[in-house]
């Protein structure tokens, strides 16, 4: 596969890329039936690697794990193949930039980028859980770990959208003869400390890596910089950076402890799953005072590099011209796997395009990519004095939904320009132009042709959705998921598919006067795992009060768990203690059961009426019989057993003792018993009790219930003597008779 223009399979190269010690990447155009044509990127392995068996069978591995991928901020890959000597894979082509080019590029035209940062490293952070949490069809975890997150591994489209690039090509790299041997290659300074140290590391050592360029993105600096390689890597292992309020005092509170979580050096103490780290990025964002547009990655994009996007589609627009003449092409010998691409068929409102009419389609922001043009900047300008004097009318749209249709169907259409501009209802400065490349003449746009119908989830990390059976394509903004083009006046059958949920399915009906409709769904998880961790390891698990069969660490799964149970656990290790706890699934698949044992100590005092012991899973630690009991333990949380042997009943209570601190607690046992003593004289007389036989005088103590009981004391020659009497709850009563008196 050489750099000059030629073919391989269904392959035409276009350009090359980008090229490295293991690989070099092209640009090319695959081609398909009935004319179809789709630009990917292919990754081809240089042919110096082919000997290595051991490399090539952890890269063909990977990749295949790799290709099971299919998440919106992961580049897909479709093919693994091989050609000559050399293998080759084929990816996704994302048209845009690392986010390496995007932070020089801030540096140098001195933009400010922190609020963007959030939004980035929640997007990795989305792609990074899918890919953790990847299961097989039996339903068996793939364990996929990237290895290598850094700034070069992280592409942004210019519409915005972020991607992670090679999953499953650092693990192969390893393998590479130029990286054993003891020597350390890689990005050093994006390791976490277990990866520095060379042990095994899993999914928490990409978090590490995650939270390391959060760190760089906020604070501007690097986060492990040493003045050699050697004293850079010392500072990975220890875990060893500048606080970033110390860089920058006006660093959010909230933001600085999302950055200390990340990197901490122990695992254990880490973010557990990068949904957590996700989750509270969300949280800062949503609740922040700041405007929401500060987020938009797509406009910022699309005014930073401005001059980079006209250039590559120029340049991209001449490569595709050269594709078109003659080439010789190489058929591909083998076909590893491929994945097949299939366009999601979005119900749309559709009008028919005069032949010959290329349907180009763009999206104009405010008229910004208008060609300039004395005709055409006469017309913009006009347009945006009528978008401006509508804005104070947009309160209308609650009250009168077919407003645009007022606005769009006053505006004629030129057939000989076909453009359509994606239209949003709450995006009114994106309703009136629509600009086409071949005419320099402003075109109006077609209401018929645009798509300003909606459905939203009001969820993330949908997977599809399905509209009469079809795939919609979807997007996703501010925790909801949008359909976009729904067809009107006709029954819909919604399936939709939360990812390790049970699907949710519905039927809706939207009309031109309600072309919106958002639905609050909730959905069921298909398991729940809990994931029991300690510190130290080993610790006894309960669930509720069966004891699980494994110590920690343990991965513990639910099938169909109720929402709104409240779930209990514990841990018991040596003479640590138990530790006691509680969750509710909500609507989540995941609960981090962690504690961390602390040799600290409180006391527990007690009092007990009429009297228990007190019990600590099955180990007796006290008595109390209506005294205070003063007990010592080790700090936690733990459910006591208050128990009485007389009643044979027991109460729990959940108790917390914090270090050097009394937590005091009484008890009143609700045993509804009392007792009677029985004497009699002469003894060895027989004793019934409400016709029952208890036994032969003299009767110490027995435990009746409370309430009038009948006591019969039988002599064999004097007869019976019979008494009724009243037993009071915790209290003795004595009965006692001479039958020679």
């Amino acid at each position: 596969m050489a750099d000059e223009l030629h073919s391989f399979g269904n392959y035409e190269i276009l350009e090359k890329i980008a090229s490295g010690g293991m690989a070099s990447v092209f640009l090319a155009k695959r081609r398909g039936m009935h004319g179809f044509e789709k630009i990917v990127a292919i990754k081809k392995i240089l042919e110096h690697l082919a000997d290595n068996e051991e490399f090539l069978d952890m890269f063909i591995n990977e990749a295949k794990l790799a290709a099971q991928l299919t998440h919106q901020n992961i580049v897909q890959i479709f093919e693994l193949g091989k050609i000559g000597n050399s293998f080759f894979m084929v990816m996704e082509y994302v048209k845009g930039q690392d986010l390496r080019q995007i932070i020089k590029t801030s540096i140098s035209k001195k933009i400010n980028i922190p609020l963007l940062s959030l939004e980035i490293i929640r997007q990795v952070c989305s792609g990074l859980d899918y890919a953790h949490r990847k299961r097989d069809l039996n339903n068996v975890s793939l364990n996929v770990v990237h290895r290598d997150i850094s700034p070069q591994n992280i592409r942004i489209s210019y519409e915005g959208e972020i991607k992670i690039v090679d999953f499953g090509i650092a693990k192969a790299a390893t393998q590479n003869e130029s990286t054993r041997a003891g020597v350390l290659k890689g990005k050093v300074s994006y390791m976490s400390p277990e990866q520095a140290w060379g042990k095994v590391i899993d999914h928490r050592s990409d978090i590490f890596s995650t939270g390391i360029i959060l760190y760089e993105l906020i604070t501007g600096i690097k986060c492990f910089k040493g003045e050699t390689p050697l004293e850079t890597l010392e500072y990975v292992r220890e875990a060893k950076f500048t606080p970033p309020k110390e860089v920058n005092p006006k660093i959010p509170n909230e933001i600085c402890e999302i950055i200390k979580k990340s990197l901490t050096k122990n695992p254990l103490d880490r973010y557990q799953y990068a949904s957590e780290m996700k989750d509270d990025i969300e949280k800062f964002i949503y609740g922040s005072k700041y405007p929401k547009d500060s987020f938009d990655l797509s406009k910022f994009m699309q005014i930073v590099f401005k001059d980079d996007i006209r250039a590559e589609e120029e340049r991209l627009s001449e490569m595709i011209k050269k594709s078109n003449q003659p080439v010789q092409t190489v058929e591909t010998e083998k076909v590893i796997f491929s994945s097949p691409e299939t366009t999601p068929t979005v119900p749309t409102i559709k009008k028919d395009i005069p032949p010959g009419t290329a349907k180009k389609k763009i999206s104009i922001v405010m008229a910004k990519d208008a060609r300039s043009g004395g005709e055409q900047s006469a017309f913009v300008t006009i347009v945006k004095g009528i978008i401006y004097f509508l804005l104070p009318f947009l309160f209308l749209w609650n009250f009168y939904p077919n407003l645009y249709h007022l606005l769009l169907n006053s505006i004629p259409i030129d057939e000989k320009a076909y453009n359509v501009l994606d239209f949003r209802v709450d995006d009114l400065p994106k309703i009136i132009i629509g600009i086409s490349r071949a005419s320099t003449a402003p075109v109006k746009v077609n209401p018929k042709a645009v798509q300003y119908t909606k459905i939203i989830i009001k969820d993330r990390d949908i997977e599809k959705i399905l509209v009469n059976g079809e795939q919609a394509e979807i997007s996703e903004k501010n925790n909801h998921t949008y359909v976009w083009g729904v067809p009107t006046n006709e029954k819909l059958k919604i399936d939709v598919f939360k990812r390790n949920h049970k699907p949710h399915s519905f039927e809706i009906f939207l009309n031109n006067v309600h072309p919106i409709k958002a639905f609050d769904l909730k959905f069921v998880p298909d398991e729940f795992l809990v994931e029991f961790k300690t510190e130290p390891e080993g610790a006894k698990i309960y669930f509720g009060s069966k004891e699980l069969p494994d110590l920690t660490p343990f991965d513990y799964y639910i099938d169909a768990p109720e929402r709104d149970k409240v779930y209990e656990y514990s841990f018991e290790y040596k003479d640590f203690g138990i530790y006691t706890s509680t969750f509710l699934p909500g609507d989540s698949t995941y609960f981090p059961a962690h504690h961390k044992f602390i040799r600290e100590y409180g006391y527990f005092t007690i009092k007990v009426i009429p009297k228990g012991l007190i019990f600590l899973g099955k180990k007796q630690i006290g008595l109390s019989s209506g005294n205070f009991t003063k007990i010592k333990m080790l700090v936690g949380k733990y459910k006591i057993r208050i128990y009485n042997p007389d009643a044979e009943v027991s109460e729990y209570i959940n108790v917390t003792i914090e270090k050097d601190k009394e937590f005091t607690r009484e008890v009143i046992l609700n045993v509804n018993i009392g007792w009677v003593q029985i004497i009699s004289n002469p003894p060895n007389l027989h004793v019934f009790v409400d016709g029952k036989d208890v036994g032969l005088t003299p009767i110490p103590k027995l435990k009746l219930d409370k309430g009038v009981h009948k006591i019969v004391i039988r002599h064999d020659e004097l007869g019976d003597r019979i008494f009724e009497r009243v037993i009071i709850p915790n209290q003795t009563i004595i009965v006692e008779v001479d039958f020679f008196n």
